[in-house]
């Protein structure tokens, strides 16, 4: 069966599928073009055509007064000259009927006139001559269309070129004709039709697949959708070549239609498993990653059956231990790009923490966090690397390793700051760091980047107040009964060191004399062994049920230890809650007879024990992470010496002499560090820039203090004139809001319109020198005549008023940005502890590095989605 098509021919070069109303009789336009070429480029040379290659126009306006300004010059030189491309107009200009042009000579335009004159008569506004007639474009044969135009304006051109061109290009032109018309022979639709030059019946009308053969548009139908080769069946069967009666018929299409259907849903499918398999495996991934599996979980059969059942039976390809590897090291690559990305779009400078740790299967690792400010407003803590710190562990190697890490991310110009504990190598890796940077033309300063954890140095006071020397709390029990054995022998040595360290273990001063010794012995000797624990559970709930306290949970005595901040302080609270607990297992017990501690004993550790409560509730708040601390830090040394001054004038003078000595080292090294911690600014300018603090509080709390309040006045000086200096907005010339709408960027290469900012010209000057010191004035102005309440973020404080505070508000979110402690690498070294486990002890150190970021990464975008949805 075919459909004849009326109008066709049987040249394999017609397209059947169009229809053309142009005559067919006469010589083709292409061999007229070729025999004429040269006449007809001396034909226009004669009749003078306008540059349009069309009849000039007569011209029907007003006539040009005597006065007007003489028709512009036309330059018949260059064939492109810009009047022939004004007169091309799009294809939406025509459609419009009532639009109307003036020609060139109309417009006045006379290329004598300079730029400079042109653009200084422009008019900004201009009244219309209603007066005026304007020329309406022509419809007709003068007017013609936009492309014909186009193609005609090359006329000047084609006159310069040879017979042999034109042939050459028109034989292209009809390759190219045919080769197009040949891809879209392989349309299935043309199986259905035959080229002849009247339908079947002798009419004129074209036949149409779907209104006549309704059971072969279903077929060709489904042929379209199929993306498989037609069999020679299908092709024979549309040519009609192959008859089918309508059962057959139906039958084979009904055939055809579910083989494609089926064919369709098969990919489909398999798009979809493909999709569903990769996002399982990331699942899976995530999870081994976060939660710290091991890799080999995957590969336990329990593990797999348990997926299976999940999945209904249906077969499941779970990825082996090799490939988790694989995927794990290709997401931590991942991460890294993601983190050089944010970091190029953060506008705040970084504070860098860290501290080096050693893993269980005996790696060296250097954690390595950035703070800083995002966009946003937020104070964002990220840990950029947990590389591993090969050679020792000297401030030399470690800066390279952090200049290293910093320059992966582009950030090493924008660091401020380093927050480390009071290790001696980490003034060394600052000072390092900064000749790293005077070597690459950085600026940076050694002394006002070295920045110390604070909650480490009230932990060192806190040693000071429960043993005046702190010596003897780094000796183990087996140290101190050695040196007990051999003290009679060595009272005769010349050995400073073990002279030093026989002045310590004298009868007064020996810690196991005293109260805490004492304590720190029993609880070692309850945690010692499984049955002893048990005992001692035993002996909580008898106690319990003495004073009738049978409902209270037991709960296991706690091992102060010197390195666990504030340990000291949680161990003596549990053991004055199990006073009675203690006295009486220690009754039964006969190697802790000795150690039972006495009434006025119990007194010590309990003012011991209210003692360090101040000092816990310092670590406490300065180990918070999630809001700015370090303008906190000065308050907190004052509050902590206050303390210890109000405890200290209070002691009866009964006291022992070991309390009051311990209370006076731990004042004194409080006293020592706030020295070192008031060599760097920050501190002092963080407070300045702390709404709940600022300069007039400070003021009121050094008043009675000469020296600190002259320290205070002179670091409010330093902090005017680093601001003025370094926080001045880029300056712009006075023409710039006139050049901002007229300036390409060079960078457009599109034919995007370009945006442009209409009302720049509006805009406020940007803020000088004079306008900075007024935002200075203003802060301080605000700040002491209204008081903020210290529940306030100060970060959000800044961020709602950025706009009433521009530069002072990018000081801010730099110095703010620095946090108060290096809390945040003690919590990742925690979570190491996790990640390399003894099921996991044979990890690499490559390994460990791509977990320990993965894992910090996922964590943080957790509890980024609970911050949004909350905790339900």
């Amino acid at each position: 069966m075919c459909v004849h098509v009326f109008g066709g021919t049987s040249n394999e070069e017609s397209d059947p599928a169009i229809t053309t109303s142009e005559p067919q009789a006469g010589p083709s336009r292409h061999s007229q073009r070729v025999g004429t070429s040269s006449r007809m480029a001396q034909a226009i040379h004669e009749i003078g055509l306008n540059d349009d290659g069309n009849m000039p126009k007569k011209r029907t306006g007003p006539s040009r007064s005597k006065n007007a300004r003489p028709p512009p010059k036309r330059c018949t030189g260059n064939a492109n000259y810009l009047p022939d491309l004004m007169e091309v107009s799009d294809s939406e200009d025509e459609d419009f009927n009532g639009e109307t042009e003036l020609d060139d000579d109309d417009w006045g335009f006379d290329t004598d006139i300079s730029n400079e004159e042109l653009a200084d008569i422009l008019p900004s506004k201009t009244v219309p001559n209603a007066g005026q007639k304007r020329k309406t474009r022509d419809k007709g044969k003068d007017s013609a269309p936009a492309k014909r135009r186009r193609q005609n304006a090359g006329v000047r051109m084609e006159s310069s070129t040879s017979v042999t061109d034109s042939d050459s290009t028109q034989t292209a032109k009809n390759q190219s004709s045919r080769s197009s018309r040949e891809t879209r022979r392989q349309h299935p639709i043309y199986l259905f039709y035959e080229e002849v030059p009247t339908d079947a019946d002798g009419t004129t009308e074209p036949g149409h697949l779907k209104r006549h053969f309704l059971a072969h548009y279903r077929m060709y139908e489904v042929l379209h959708r199929r993306k498989e080769a037609l069999t020679q069946e299908e092709i024979d069967i549309a040519r009609n070549k192959k008859p089918l009666s309508p059962d057959a018929a139906k039958d084979y299409l009904n055939r055809l239609e579910t083989l494609s259907h089926n064919i369709q849903d098969m990919f489909a499918k398999q798009a979809a498993a493909q999709q569903a398999r990769s996002k399982f495996e990331e699942l899976l991934v995530k999870w081994i990653a976060a939660c710290d599996q091991p890799f080999s979980t995957v590969e336990d059969p329990e593990f797999q059956a348990l997926l299976q059942y999940t999945h209904h039976g249906r077969t499941l390809n779970i990825p082996c231990s090799k490939t988790i590897w694989s995927r794990i090291m290709k997401m931590h690559e991942s991460v890294v790009d993601q983190y050089c990305s944010l970091f190029s779009e953060v506008e705040s400078k970084f504070a860098i923490s860290l501290d080096a740790w050693t893993s269980s299967n005996g790696y060296a690792f250097m954690a390595i966090i950035a703070h800083y400010v995002d966009n946003k407003g937020k104070l964002v803590e990220v840990l950029i690397d947990f590389r591993e710190l090969v050679g020792e562990h000297s401030g030399a190697n470690m800066a390279e390793a952090v200049w290293d890490t910093l320059e992966k991310f582009g950030i090493t110009a924008r660091v401020i700051a380093f927050m480390m504990d009071n290790a001696t190598n980490n003034d060394t890796l600052v000072e390092n760091f900064g000749q790293m940077c005077t070597e690459n033309g950085i600026l940076f300063s050694e002394k006002d980047a070295r920045l110390h954890c604070l909650p480490h140095t009230i932990h060192l006071a806190a040693l000071k107040v429960i043993c005046p020397s702190v010596e003897i709390l780094t000796l183990s029990d087996d140290q101190l009964d050695s040196f007990l054995k051999l003290s009679v022998l060595l009272a005769h040595t010349q050995d400073r060191s073990l002279i030093r360290i026989l002045q310590l273990l004298q009868l007064d001063n020996v810690a196991m004399k005293s109260a805490v010794g004492k304590l720190r012995k029993i609880i070692r000797h309850v945690r010692s062994s499984p049955q002893r624990r048990k005992t001692w559970l035993k002996e909580v709930l008898m106690a319990n049920s003495a004073n009738e306290n049978r409902s209270e949970v037991a709960l296991m005595l706690i091992l102060d230890v010197k390195t666990r901040w504030s340990s000291t302080h949680q161990m003596l609270r549990r053991a004055l809650h199990y006073k009675a607990a203690i006295n009486s297992y220690c009754a039964r017990d006969r190697e802790l007879r000795k150690f039972e501690l006495e009434e006025h004993e119990w007194k010590t550790l309990k003012l011991a024990s209210d003692w360090l409560k101040t000092f816990r509730a310092a670590t406490t708040e300065m180990s918070t992470t999630k809001r700015p601390m370090l303008s906190k830090t000065l308050a907190t040394f004052r509050g902590l010496q206050d303390n210890v001054r109000s405890i200290l004038a209070q002691l009866p003078h009964s006291t022992d002499q070991s309390l009051r000595r311990g209370l006076f080292d731990a004042h004194t090294k409080l006293s020592d560090y706030y020295y070192k911690f008031d060599q760097s600014p920050y501190y002092t300018w963080a407070a300045l820039l702390d709404p709940r603090i600022s300069y007039d509080a400070l003021v009121a709390d050094y008043k009675k203090e000469p020296d600190l309040l002259a320290d205070i006045n002179a670091a409010k000086t330093n902090f005017e004139i680093h601001f003025l200096t370094k926080y001045q907005p880029a300056e712009s010339s006075d023409d710039s809001n006139a050049t901002a709408a007229t300036t390409t960027p060079s960078t457009a290469f599109d034919d995007s319109p370009v945006k442009i900012d209409f009302l720049s010209r509006y805009e406020q000057p940007s803020v000088g020198p004079s306008s900075l010191q007024a935002e200075l004035d203003e802060y301080f102005r605000s700040t002491a005549s209204h008081r903020v309440k210290m529940t306030t973020d100060p970060l959000e404080w800044w961020h709602a008023r950025r706009d009433q505070f521009p530069s002072l508000y990018r000081f801010a979110r730099d110095i703010l940005c620095i946090p108060g402690s290096a809390v945040a690498v003690e919590r990742v070294f925690s979570g190491g502890r996790d990640t390399v486990s003894l099921r996991r002890a044979s990890l690499k150190a490559e390994t460990i590095q791509a977990l320990m970021v993965v894992k910090a990464q996922l964590r943080m975008a957790r509890i980024a989605i609970v911050e949004i949805l909350g905790d339900d």
